[in-house]
């Protein structure tokens, strides 16, 4: 078995790499997170989900020109585009909901995947509440 030499340029501790990560880092003030703010405006989940409804209004019209108006397979291809889109809705919607309460796009979808705040207004509450003997 051979053994690996440590790189000379890496030898050092972890407390050491984290003190060495903090000497280039700088806050920003104010203005300057409010210019980054103005200069990236965040993104919306609705163009994605636009795209997929298009594609799959293509991939229906493909499936009819394919069958030659044969409705099983026209309908087998709606059905899948439609199982495909309408999650994706869903899904958009709840993080365009989530955007008008938090800065971006991507803390939202952060606060939705951890669930902070989730179980308070879940359709389900019975799955988190406490059995009662």
């Amino acid at each position: 078995m051979t053994t690996i030499a440590p790189d000379p340029a890496r030898v050092g501790s972890a407390e050491e790499a984290d003190d060495a990560a903090e000497d280039g880092f700088k806050p920003w003030s104010a203005e300057q997170a409010q210019q980054w703010r103005a200069a990236n405006p965040p993104l919306s989940p609705w163009p994605v989900v636009g795209v997929q409804a298009a594609v799959g209004l293509m991939a229906v019209a493909v499936a009819w020109l394919v069958s030659a108006g044969q409705r099983p397979p026209v309908w087998s291809v709606a059905y899948g585009a439609l199982a495909a889109w309408l999650p994706a809705v869903l899904f958009a919607r709840m993080v365009a909901r989530r955007m008008r309460r938090q800065a971006n796009a991507g803390s939202a979808l952060m606060a939705l995947m951890v669930g902070r705040g989730s179980r308070s207004r879940s359709p389900w509450p019975c799955c988190w509440q406490r059995p009662r003997c």
